[in-house]
């Protein structure tokens, strides 16, 4: 790989939210040129400025999987993923710790985990998982349409496992961290 060093958005060398591409005809053939919001045409200066950069840019042999790492990032952050806190979507919590009611009916299961039977009236708390979208999204379900556990450590499992599902299914690997 060679040492192009690829910049994000927030190294814009120019602010193009305000021109948009605008198709015209030079003799027989089909163009585009930069039009701003005010109606007026990009400086041909700048224009073949832009261009010779967009084609360095494009004609990189490592172009297309700095795209599709960035569409990626892009696609993930803006569900709510962040990959540097996995148990956190949009910001909150993905599993929550409830205590069992006392004055509710007697209810049991067994933990999603690792299969300890779990119980109101020799448990004081138990572990499930609050978020339904990416275990709503997975092809093969293997949870249970509720994750309960009977602890932190069991919780985190099931939640790595429904994580590491669908961020497999969706062609996310190099993602999981």
């Amino acid at each position: 790989m060679s040492d192009t060093r690829y910049q994000t958005a927030n190294d814009l060398l120019w602010d193009l939210s305000r021109y948009f591409l605008m198709k015209v005809g030079v003799g027989e053939s089909p163009a585009l040129m930069f039009r701003d919001s005010h109606g007026f045409l990009m400086d041909p200066h700048q224009a073949l400025e832009i261009i010779d950069k967009l084609k360095i840019a494009y004609e990189s042999p490592e172009i297309n999987a700095f795209v599709e790492q960035e569409n990626q990032d892009l696609h993930l952050e803006s569900m709510g993923i962040d990959l540097n806190h996995r148990y956190l979507l949009n910001g909150i919590n993905v599993y929550k710790k409830k205590e069992f009611d006392p004055l509710k009916r007697k209810r049991s299961f067994s933990c999603a985990w690792c299969g300890t039977r779990v119980s109101s009236t020799k448990d004081k708390e138990y572990y499930y998982i609050t978020d339904h979208y990416l275990r709503s999204g997975l092809s093969e379900q293997k949870s249970q349409p509720w994750e309960y556990s009977c602890s932190e450590t069991c919780i985190r499992h099931v939640w790595d496992e429904i994580y590491e599902s669908w961020m497999r299914e969706r062609g996310y690997l190099t993602a999981i961290k």
